[in-house]
């Protein structure tokens, strides 16, 4: 039995958690501003995070989908999904029953883009052949919840932070480089250096962190939505054991820093966690280096 109230505790930290990398993202680049320019350079780097960020929202999800090759999937041509996506849509409090596109690709997958009334979700030939409905279910609430929370708009500002910010010290350096070979060793700061060495992989870091902050609440609000663990739990486990053979060929395992998603291993476990429990497991509620890994 899932214990709503300890969920909703859970999916408080992890909010709170995606405000304070956010928060830590926007001084990042702030202060970069600030040391490169002073206050024209905030009011700069202010209106290009805002025009670029409105830009990006007001990004029809359909061209997104057709990145992907995306079709859109009419009500009669899969009543049964169509009717799941309506049903979850209703469950997780969407306003509109996001436009359903069918892809091609071969790998299980499930996309989720835009917001409100203009948003999609794109499912894959993959998913749609090895999946049960059950398992399905897991993965549609994940996207769901994914639209419910605004998460591709909020990851578009984190990925437009971290281009300014890399920009921004991409420029910097050039400037010193050139400020140093006219004036001499002496006419550039050490420490100017470092910092902004060291601003681009700080801010990635913290975008990489939000990123998988998000994916493991989106599985916390599926399974509050469908209040059965197991159903995305088995299709994670499907998904893992399909990139098993890419690693054996040589693709290595990136380290959990450098990764957009939590590992799968770590993502089931957490799941499973709820499954036998009924609550959420350390990993979710601050205890973030505390989760239990599982091996396949």
């Amino acid at each position: 039995m899932v214990s709503l109230p300890a969920l909703q505790r859970a999916q408080a930290y992890l909010r709170t958690l995606t405000a304070g990398l956010l928060a830590a993202m926007l001084v990042v680049v702030g202060t970069v501003s600030w040391v490169l320019a002073g206050w024209p350079g905030l009011a700069i780097s202010a209106a290009i995070l805002v025009l670029g960020w409105r830009a990006v929202v007001e990004l029809s999800p359909i061209v997104v989908m057709r990145f992907f090759r995306g079709v859109p999937n009419a009500r009669r041509d899969s009543p049964e999904l169509a009717g799941m996506v309506a049903d979850l849509a209703r469950r997780s409090g969407l306003p509109t029953v996001p436009r359903l596109f069918y892809l091609p690709q071969t790998d299980i997958n499930a996309v989720a883009v835009g917001a409100g009334t203009g948003a999609a979700l794109g499912v894959s030939h993959g998913a749609l052949r090895r999946l049960t409905w059950h398992e399905m279910r897991g993965v549609l609430a994940h996207e769901m919840a994914h639209l419910a929370s605004g998460d591709a708009n909020l990851l578009a500002l984190s990925t437009l932070i971290a281009e300014v910010t890399r920009s921004l010290a991409i420029m910097g350096l050039f400037l010193g480089a050139v400020v140093l070979i006219m004036l001499g060793p002496d006419s550039i700061p050490l420490g100017f250096v470092l910092f902004l060495g060291m601003v681009s992989p700080v801010v990635v870091g913290l975008h990489l962190a939000l990123a998988r902050t998000r994916e493991f609440a989106a599985d916390l609000q599926a399974v509050a939505t469908t209040g059965d663990p197991l159903g995305l739990a088995q299709a994670l486990f499907k998904i893992e054991q399909m990139a098993k053979p890419r690693r054996t060929r040589g693709l290595a395992r990136l380290p959990i820093w450098l990764r957009t998603h939590p590992q799968t291993t770590d993502r089931v476990a957490a799941i499973l966690h709820i499954a036998r429990t009924g609550v959420a497991p350390p990993v979710w509620q601050g205890g973030w280096h505390t989760g239990t890994r599982v091996g396949f």
